[in-house]
């Protein structure tokens, strides 16, 4: 007999493992010297605003340019002018507080197109390590700039206003 909800969660949600593809090491170095992007772990030790797993497929520049413009709407709306200036002067920003959105493309049934995401203050042992949730019965593969618009559903009007501002980053969404 089950005696929480926890463990109900745990047995109905089997782990599914995500393509293990790694990005390499001239790929990272890439990401980093144009993108400003950091390549780690699905649940990095340093609070960066945003990261890429490194074991996801290889992004193209335009969805890496998406996830830095991303990474700077975030900073831009969650931190006061001062603190956002800062952070922006930071070769790879990082913030000791913040909850780290973890980018992750790529799927364990062969699509390298769909997109996925974490927090790297989410516990695996409650649910998915990341969403959506491939497991689940009514999955549909997501678009990048789809998992975005999933990630800032609740400040919507904001994140659309910056994606028709930015719309050379997010042409598709205008």
């Amino acid at each position: 007999m089950l005696s929480s909800p926890i463990e109900i969660l745990e047995v109905n949600m089997p782990e599914v493992q995500m393509a293990a593809t790694n990005i390499t090491q001239e790929q990272q170095r890439h990401i980093h010297e144009n993108f400003k992007i950091p390549v780690d772990s699905l649940n990095p030790r340093t609070y960066w605003i945003t990261s890429l797993d490194r074991q996801s497929v290889m992004p193209s520049d335009e969805e890496l340019r998406q996830i830095a413009s991303y990474r700077e709407f975030v900073i831009k709306s969650y931190y006061n002018p001062r603190y956002s200036a800062k952070l922006l002067e930071i070769p790879i920003p990082k913030d000791s507080g913040n909850n780290t959105t973890v980018f992750h493309k790529g799927d364990n049934r062969g699509n390298d197109k769909c997109w996925f995401y974490r927090r790297t203050f989410w516990s695996s042992t409650t649910g998915p390590t990341f969403q959506p949730y491939v497991g689940d019965t009514f999955y549909l593969p997501l678009s990048l700039v789809e998992v975005m618009d999933r990630i800032q559903a609740i400040g919507m009007k904001e994140w659309s206003v910056w994606k028709k501002e930015h719309a050379d980053i997010f042409p598709q969404t205008n």
